[in-house]
């Protein structure tokens, strides 16, 4: 009897296995890549759900108590219903907007839970601090807690669980958190025991009391936040690829080493990667994140940044984030474009060496920042761009210098953090505005940071702030280097300069706009675009918005203040009135576009506000008293003519002239017109 396989079985088994393996392993890629995008949209649907509770709940306390009132009439089965019309847009799902109608008298007679919980907290178990959960230093878990309430109408509770968005660090909440987990009872869910995958993010909890008719009571978030300190990655001689998503390098969980000469060029976590002991051989990296460690030798302690020479160029396309922690230097113009196919893309803060190349610690376990941190050195064109649901996140001290045309596209959030910066020769775009079938918040948000150009300075400079949501410039200088170089800020949500700089700047505003402090330059202007909104307030500090430059509001263009002009702006704004003959001529020092209304022929002027001129309006103008039929028209571009019934001789009339900014209400302009018969008519005499 033959025992054993001959030669020729063997290979047909092999080249069998081979086409099955062909077959599965595509869909064993897709299935992960499945599994990680829907959790993403589960996050998402939680902190929506949230959301949404939280507005019905408020809106029903404010119709309870009379502060809002019914909006929208409905007949059922022949009775009247009022109820108001909560519209809400949530970011998570491409600004979609649901109506929910709440009732006034359903809110009267509902009861509205009093319970409270007291004392919510985290308890890190098997840590020495319950600010911290250090990795490094055992399994820590986390566990929420609440003191019990003893209330008899009490029945349950809702734990929540909140987790910062990777590469925040210094994350506001609710602003940079995600909710990842809703349990209600059993009371084993209020705890966390694997805290690898929320490694270097912070996590918070939050528990609201149910009472026994169902009535939820307040949201109560803990009083500690816990920073969970994964294993240091940002120091290392070789960057790799994470499979695992934990940021912690184990190679048996699939993470790979990458040598440097492997990024020089093209690289991309679709295409297998030589092996790194083994070349020979390749590893399959897809659905990695790439992690670029600031790379220190071994021996000489000598940190090594990625330097490449002439115009060779860098193109790294990853499917989860791109982690970079080192410089990436170019003598020449080299083209420097990471793309993320579902990831975040973020340049981090340095941390601090002694003398032997070891981290430093503080007494948390966590490593010492130090005030320097990744950039990316190039005069070639720079691409940032996350194809995904990821952010753009520019750490403290990281920074974009000198690139010609830097383009940043992110279908999340941009934050370009404290002093962190963005230095463009030419330009520099942020445009989070792209496709909106991927649901996620996109705001664009700069703290403490500087946009600035370099190179020739005659030339004209461009910087696009373009956001879906909101844009923020808190504490953050932008100057555009040639007064003719144009900064535009357009949202759909929104924008908030808050205590921000601007030089050299023809700036224009789309999105109503809040200016908290601040200044434009004697080389700068702000147009406002028309129809939308600029509102001024001053500092807590009392320090006013500063207008050096020119404002100009156009044809429709708003300003509001929120305590009053003198308050919250330096130098007012103010329309002047010239009399001279029976003409008055009207300017302002804001750039409205006085001749925006077509002419009228002669119209009597009474005591009440109407329209100045015909068609398109954006002044009002009145008389008081009116004296003499005393009529006015408009020539279409700033002057009205005057004319009054004739006047005996010697006998006169006074009447003041008001004309009033339709969108700005709070500017108005007097002048007084006396008018005097004579024996060729009347004579006008203007007076401010």
């Amino acid at each position: 009897m033959r025992k054993g396989m001959t030669l020729i079985e063997i290979i047909i088994s092999i080249a069998l296995l081979g086409i099955i393996a062909f077959g599965i392993l595509p869909a064993i890629s897709a299935q992960y890549s499945m599994v990680h995008k829907t959790k993403n949209i589960t996050v998402d649907s939680f902190d929506s759900q949230s959301e949404v509770e939280n507005r019905v709940v408020s809106k029903r306390v404010e119709l309870r108590d009379g502060k809002i009132s019914p909006t929208k009439n409905f007949t059922v089965l022949g009775v009247n219903i009022k109820a108001y019309d909560l519209k809400v847009t949530s970011a998570k799902f491409g600004n979609r907007t649901i109506d929910i109608f709440l009732s006034k008298e359903l809110a009267k007679r509902e009861k509205f839970s009093s319970l409270t919980a007291n004392n919510v907290r985290i308890e890190v178990v098997g840590g020495t601090s319950n600010d911290f959960a250090n990795l490094a230093k055992g399994t820590p878990s986390l566990e929420g807690k609440v003191d019990a309430i003893t209330d008899s109408t009490w029945y349950t509770n809702v734990y929540k669980w909140y987790i910062s968005d990777p590469g925040i660090s210094e994350p506001v909440f609710p602003d940079d958190y995600k909710q990842i987990s809703q349990y209600v009872i059993p009371p084993t869910q209020t705890k966390i025991t694997d805290l690898n995958p929320y490694a270097n993010r912070f996590i918070r909890f939050s528990v609201t009391p149910v009472d026994k008719h169902g009535v939820r009571g307040s949201e109560v978030f803990s009083n500690n936040t816990v920073l969970v300190i994964g294993a240091e990655w940002r120091a290392g001689t070789n960057a790799w690829a994470d499979k695992d998503l934990d940021t912690k390098f184990d190679d048996s969980k699939g993470d790979t080493r990458i040598k440097t000469e492997y990024l020089l060029s093209q690289f991309d976590t679709q295409n297998p990667l030589p092996d790194f002991v083994n070349p020979e051989a390749s590893v399959d990296i897809k659905n990695s994140a790439l992690l670029i460690p600031r790379r220190i030798d071994a021996d000489s302690q000598v940190v090594a940044d990625i330097d490449l020479v002439g115009s060779s160029s860098i193109d790294w396309k990853a499917d989860d984030s791109i982690h970079l922690s080192t410089n990436i230097n170019s003598t020449g113009e080299s083209d420097i474009n990471l793309l993320t196919r579902n990831g975040s893309i973020i340049l981090y803060r340095y941390i601090k060496f002694d003398t032997s190349g070891n981290i430093e610690q503080g007494t948390d376990g966590k490593p010492i920042d130090v005030n320097d941190g990744s950039k990316i050195n190039t005069q070639g064109e720079v691409y940032l761009t996350s194809e995904g649901a990821g952010n753009i996140i520019l750490q403290p001290y990281s920074g974009i210098n000198l690139g010609d045309n830097i383009f940043i596209q992110a279908n999340g959030r941009v934050l370009v953090d404290s002093n962190a910066f963005i230095n463009a020769r030419t330009s520099l775009t942020i445009d989070t505005t792209k496709n909106l079938g991927i649901l996620s918040n996109r705001d664009i948000q700069m703290k403490n940071a500087k946009i600035q150009f370099e190179g020739n300075p005659t030339i004209n400079k461009r910087v696009d702030l373009l956001s879906n949501n909101k844009i923020y410039l808190i504490n953050t200088e932008l100057d555009g280097k040639n007064p003719s170089s144009i900064l535009n800020i357009s949202s759909k949500e929104g924008n908030i300069l808050d205590n921000s700089i601007i030089k050299n700047f023809i700036t224009f505003i789309k999105g109503p706009t809040l200016m908290e402090g601040g200044i434009w330059d004697s080389l700068s202007s702000i147009k406002v675009d028309d129809g939308s909104i600029l509102k001024f307030e001053k500092m807590d500090d009392g320090n006013k918005v500063k207008n050096i430059g020119s404002l100009n509001l156009g044809n429709t263009g708003s300003v509001q203040f929120a305590n009053s002009m003198s308050e919250d702006l330096e130098n007012p704004l103010e329309l002047t009135l010239i009399g001279t003959g029976n003409q008055v001529t009207i300017s302002s020092n804001y750039g409205r576009n006085i001749g925006y209304a077509d002419t009228n022929p002669e119209t009597l002027l009474t005591a009440n506000f109407q329209p100045l001129g015909v068609g398109n309006i954006n002044l009002d103008i009145k008389a008081e008293p009116s004296v003499a039929n005393l009529r006015y028209s408009f020539d279409g571009t700033n002057k009205i003519m005057l004319v009054a019934d004739e006047l005996s001789l010697g006998q006169s009339a006074e009447s003041t002239i008001t004309i009033k900014d339709r969108y700005a209400p709070m500017i108005t302009k007097n002048i007084k017109v006396l008018i005097t018969g004579g024996t060729n008519g009347n004579s006008y005499t203007f007076q401010q």
